[in-house]
């Protein structure tokens, strides 16, 4: 399957989620990845299996480190194989305005010139802006992911905290981004 492909599907996929997941235990919860993968791997190896222990991410899957876009395909196939037992939340880093300066724009554009477009137009269904078909694509698919997860109605998972505007997990189902 192609990168396009997966982000589409996972788009879809993450657009029929709500902000905020509710996921029963016992289940591995992972912090930032960063574009880490040998971080990753070892996190499936200590945590167990993919596919047979539940995940929940809790953001902030690219920039900083050299394997960014390998990561978040890496951890958008298994959200698509394993849809009720890998969970991802969105941090601050799936944002353009982050991604787009931290590094993964510069690693999609370096490791994928094919993808490098003048200006904007369609691709794929995918309306590219920034120079990169890739980076809108996965962007589009950040933009879809939910908010928090609540695991077993007693632990309140966010990538770095809320507004103080949101008083209530019920208040989180009211952002659209």
């Amino acid at each position: 399957m192609e990168l396009l492909e997966i982000a589409a599907e996972a788009r879809t996929v993450f657009s029929n989620e709500p902000n905020v997941v509710y996921v029963s235990a016992p289940c591995v919860i992972v912090g930032d990845v960063h574009g880490q993968l040998r971080d990753l791997r070892k996190a499936f190896s200590l945590g167990g299996p993919l596919g047979q222990e539940r995940y929940v991410f809790l953001g902030d899957y690219v920039d900083r480190g050299a394997w960014s876009t390998h990561c978040a395909a890496l951890l958008l196939a298994a959200k698509l194989k394993f849809p009720d037992r890998v969970f991802m939340i969105r941090g601050n880093h799936e944002s353009r305005e982050i991604n787009g300066t931290y590094g993964f724009l510069g690693e999609l554009k370096s490791k994928f010139p094919q993808y490098n477009v003048e200006g904007g137009h369609n691709m794929g269904g995918i309306f590219c802006t920034e120079g990169n078909t890739l980076w809108d694509a996965f962007n589009e698919v950040f933009d879809q992911m939910p908010l928090a997860a609540v695991v077993d109605n007693s632990i309140f998972c966010v990538h770095g905290g809320l507004s103080r505007s949101v008083q209530y997990i019920e208040d989180l189902s009211l952002i659209h981004i």
